[in-house]
C-alpha cells in the first residue's frame, strides 16, 4: 500500500500540470496571442478571441493611436504598481511647480503621460498647466512663448496616442486661438509665433548685414516677404500705462529703427520651429516635433488649410490659421450635422466607432471651432490695417529721421481682411444651412403653421419654451404629433440661435466684407494712426469718415445700411462712441485754452437764467474775475468743454445712435469719467 501513495501523488500532480497546459494553451489561443488556424475554424470562432474584439472595439493600443515603446515597456514592468507611481508624479509635479523647478517639472510631467497615455486628463490637464500657468511664471516673453509652445506640443503629442478624440484636438485649437488673440502681450506673441514659421536661414539676422551694417537690398527682400510681421512690430501701438498724473505715457512701438528689427530677430532667433537643426531650410519629418504642430493631413481637407509637409509664408503664419486647422480636425470625429434645428443624441454611437460626442463645449457650439477661427483671422488683419489690396507704405507714419528707406517703398500684401471676411461670411452660411440655424422665412412659417395646431389646443404662444405633454388621445392622433415635433423644433432653433450668437457673426461678416464698410474702416485706420502720432491733420480726416451732427459721414452710413449688425450687440455702438470720444478728446486737449473759456461762457449764460448758479463753487471762483478783468486768472482749473459729437444724437429714424449705457461704460474704460461710488449697506445689527 506504501508504494501506491508516490504513484497516485504523480499522478495527480501530472493531471494538474496537464490542466494547467491546457487552459494556458485554450488562454493563449483565446486571447489572439498566437492566430487560430481559420481553414479549420468558422470566421465567428476567430473573431471572438480577445485581441480582434479588442481591435474591433478600438480598446487595444495599435487601434487607439501611435505607439510609444518605451512607455509600453514602463507600464508591462510596473504592472499593478503603475497607480502608485502615478500619483506620487502627479505630487511631485505639482511641488516643482511651485519650487519652480521648470526642467524637473518638464520630466515628470512626460512621465506621468507614459504611464497614462490613453487617459485624456493628465494630458488635458498638465498642457493647460505648462501653457497657462508656467509660462506666466517666466519674466522675458520668449521664454514665455517657449512654455505656451511646450504646452500645446504636449498636447498635440497626447492627440496622436489617442486617435479619434475630439476634445484633444479641439483644446490644441483652443489653446492656439486664446494664446495668440487675447493675449495681454499679444503683438509679441504673434510675431514670435511668425519666426516660428520662418526657416531659420531666411531670418538669420547676419543675413542683413554686410560689414557690420545693415544691407538696404536684403533688408527690402526682408520686408517684402514678410510684410505683416514687418509693420506689426513696427506700426502697432502699444500703451503702456500712465504718469504720476494719471496722463497716458507716450505710445510704444516694438521697432522704430532698422536696427532694432535686426536686434529683434538676433534675441528670438532660438524660438521653437518647424525646422530640423542640421539643416534649417528643411521641414521636421516628424509634424510633432514642429511648432506650430498641425494635425495631420485628413480625406476631404481643403487645399487652402495649413499641412505638416509644407512651408508657411507670411500670409499664413498666423495661429488662428493653425487653430482653424484644428477645429476643422476635430469637427471631422464628432456626429453628422442635421439641417434640421435638432439636439445632440447623447445616446448617440457611431457604428465605426470614428465618431463621438465631445465632453465640452456643447455639440452646436463646439461645430462653430472653425468659422469663429475664421473671424478672428478678418479681424485681426483689419486691426493691423492690411484691410484692402492697397500697398503697404512703408514709411508713411514716420518723421523723416525715422524712415528706413530714402525713398517711399510700397509692398504688396500679402493677404487682407477684406477677402477673409468674404471667406467668414461663406463659412457661417453653409454652417447655419447644415445645422439648421439660418432658415429661410418660408421653412419657419411653414414651422409656425404646423405649430399653431398644438399651440391653440392648449392655449399657449408659438415658440413657447415648455410645451405641455399631450394627452393619450392626443398622442395618438398623428397631426398633433407633427404639430408638438414643430414647437419642438422652434424652441430649438431658438435656444441654438441664442447660445451661439449665430445671426451677430454672420451679419457681421457680411457688413464687413462690404466695399463701403471697408474703406469707412480704413479712412478711420489713417485718422486714428494720425491722432497717435498727434498730428492735427486728423480733424479733417475724423470728420471726413465720422460726419457731425448736421451730416451723416460714411461710417454712419454704414451702420443705417447694416442695422441688423448694428443692433444685435452692442459691439458696434462700443467701437462707434470710442472712435468719436478718441476724437473729441484730441480736439478738446489740442484746443485746450479755448474749450476752458467756452466752458466758463457756457457757465455765465447758465447763471443769467438760473440765479442758484451763482452759489457754486466754479462761479464763485471764476466767474467775477472772467466778466470783470478778462485776464482769466485760474482758468487752469476749469474743466475743458467737451464739443458734441456726431453720435450724440439720434438718427435719421429717431433711435439713439449710441445707448446711453454704452456711452457710460465707454467713458469709464477710457478714463473720462470715474465708476459711481456704490452706496455702503446698511448694517443689520444697528
Amino acid at each position: 500500500m506504501s508504494s501506491s501513495l508516490p504513484r497516485d501523488s504523480r499522478r495527480r500532480k501530472l493531471i494538474y500540470f496537464g490542466v494547467i497546459a491546457c487552459l494556458l494553451v485554450i488562454s493563449v489561443f483565446a486571447r489572439g496571442v498566437i492566430a487560430l488556424p481559420s481553414r479549420a475554424l468558422p470566421k465567428s470562432v476567430e473573431r471572438m478571441t480577445i485581441q480582434n474584439q479588442a481591435e474591433q472595439l478600438e480598446l487595444s493600443e495599435m487601434s487607439q493611436g501611435e505607439v510609444e515603446l518605451t512607455g509600453s515597456a514602463i507600464r508591462l514592468m510596473l504592472t499593478g504598481s503603475r497607480g502608485l507611481a502615478i500619483s506620487m508624479l502627479w505630487m511631485s509635479a505639482s511641488e516643482k511647480q511651485m519650487r519652480h523647478e521648470w526642467n524637473e517639472l518638464d520630466l515628470t510631467v512626460k512621465s506621468i503621460t507614459k504611464l497614462q497615455p490613453h487617459f485624456i486628463t493628465p494630458w488635458l490637464f498638465q498642457s493647460w498647466n505648462v501653457a497657462y500657468n508656467v509660462s506666466v511664471e517666466m519674466d522675458r516673453l520668449n521664454d514665455m512663448y517657449f512654455y505656451i509652445a511646450k504646452g500645446i506640443s504636449l498636447l498635440a503629442e497626447g492627440e496622436s496616442i489617442n486617435r479619434n478624440n475630439p476634445d484633444m484636438r479641439y483644446t490644441v485649437g483652443f489653446y492656439l486661438q486664446n494664446k495668440f488673440t487675447v493675449h495681454d502681450k499679444v503683438t509679441t506673441m504673434r510675431s514670435l509665433f511668425e519666426l516660428s514659421c520662418m526657416p531659420k536661414a531666411e531670418r538669420d539676422y547676419r543675413s542683413l548685414l554686410k560689414g557690420g551694417v545693415i544691407d538696404e537690398e536684403a533688408f527690402l527682400k526682408f520686408c517684402e516677404k514678410n510684410p505683416q510681421f514687418v509693420r506689426r512690430l513696427r506700426e502697432t501701438a502699444i500703451r503702456i500705462g500712465k504718469d504720476s498724473k494719471g496722463e497716458d505715457l507716450p505710445l510704444f512701438y516694438l521697432v522704430k529703427t532698422r536696427e532694432e528689427l535686426v536686434n529683434f530677430l538676433r534675441d528670438n532667433e532660438s524660438v521653437p520651429n518647424r525646422f530640423r537643426e542640421d539643416d534649417p531650410r528643411t521641414l521636421e519629418p516628424d509634424r510633432l516635433k514642429q511648432f506650430p504642430v498641425l494635425p495631420p493631413p485628413w480625406p476631404n481637407q481643403a487645399e487652402v488649410e495649413l499641412k505638416p509637409t509644407k512651408p508657411i509664408g507670411d500670409g499664413d503664419a498666423s495661429a488662428v490659421k493653425v487653430a482653424r486647422a484644428w477645429f476643422l480636425y476635430a469637427n471631422e470625429v464628432i456626429p453628422p450635422e442635421n439641417a434640421e434645428p435638432s439636439e445632440p443624441n447623447l445616446n448617440y454611437v457611431d457604428p465605426e466607432r470614428i465618431r463621438k460626442l465631445p465632453r465640452q463645449p456643447t455639440l452646436i457650439i463646439f461645430r462653430q471651432g472653425p468659422q469663429r477661427a475664421q473671424t478672428f483671422i478678418a479681424d485681426q488683419l483689419a486691426k493691423d490695417g492690411w484691410l484692402d489690396r492697397d500697398f503697404w507704405v512703408v514709411d508713411r507714419f514716420r518723421d523723416f529721421s525715422e524712415r528706413w528707406f530714402t525713398a517711399d517703398v510700397a509692398i504688396r500684401p500679402t493677404g487682407n481682411s477684406q477677402e477673409e471676411w468674404e471667406r467668414a461670411y461663406q463659412m457661417w452660411s453653409e454652417r447655419g444651412r447644415a445645422n439648421g440655424l439660418k432658415l429661410d422665412q418660408t421653412k419657419l412659417d411653414e414651422y409656425r403653421r404646423r405649430a399653431e395646431i398644438y399651440a391653440r389646443l392648449r392655449g399657449i404662444p408659438v415658440d413657447e419654451g415648455n410645451i405641455p405633454p399631450p394627452r393619450s388621445d392626443e398622442a395618438a392622433d398623428p397631426i398633433i404629433r407633427d404639430s408638438i415635433e414643430a414647437n419642438r423644433r422652434l424652441r430649438i432653433y431658438h435656444l441654438n440661435l441664442m447660445n451661439t450668437n449665430y445671426e451677430f457673426f454672420s451679419n457681421q461678416a457680411e457688413a464687413e466684407m462690404d466695399e463701403q464698410m471697408v474703406k469707412a474702416r480704413k479712412e478711420l485706420f489713417l485718422a486714428d494712426r494720425e491722432r497717435k502720432l498727434r498730428n492735427p491733420a486728423c480733424f479733417d480726416m475724423y470728420r471726413a469718415v465720422l460726419g457731425t451732427q448736421d451730416q451723416i459721414g460714411p461710417w454712419g452710413q454704414v451702420l443705417l445700411r447694416f442695422s441688423r449688425y448694428r443692433n444685435a450687440r452692442d459691439t458696434m455702438a462700443t467701437e462707434t462712441y470710442e472712435q468719436q470720444m478718441n476724437y473729441l478728446r484730441f480736439y478738446r486737449d489740442w484746443n485746450e485754452m479755448t474749450m476752458r473759456r467756452v466752458n466758463l461762457a457756457l457757465f455765465d449764460l447758465m447763471r443769467l437764467s438760473s440765479p442758484a448758479i451763482q452759489a457754486t463753487p466754479l462761479y464763485a471762483g471764476l466767474s467775477d474775475s472772467l466778466l470783470e478783468s478778462r485776464i482769466f486768472p485760474g482758468l487752469q482749473n476749469v474743466e475743458p468743454f467737451w464739443p458734441p459729437g456726431p453720435f450724440d444724437g439720434v438718427d435719421p429714424e429717431g433711435n439713439l445712435w449710441v445707448p446711453e449705457h454704452v456711452k457710460e461704460k465707454v467713458r469709464m474704460n477710457l478714463g473720462i469719467l470715474k465708476p459711481k461710488a456704490q452706496p455702503m449697506a446698511a448694517d443689520p445689527t444697528k
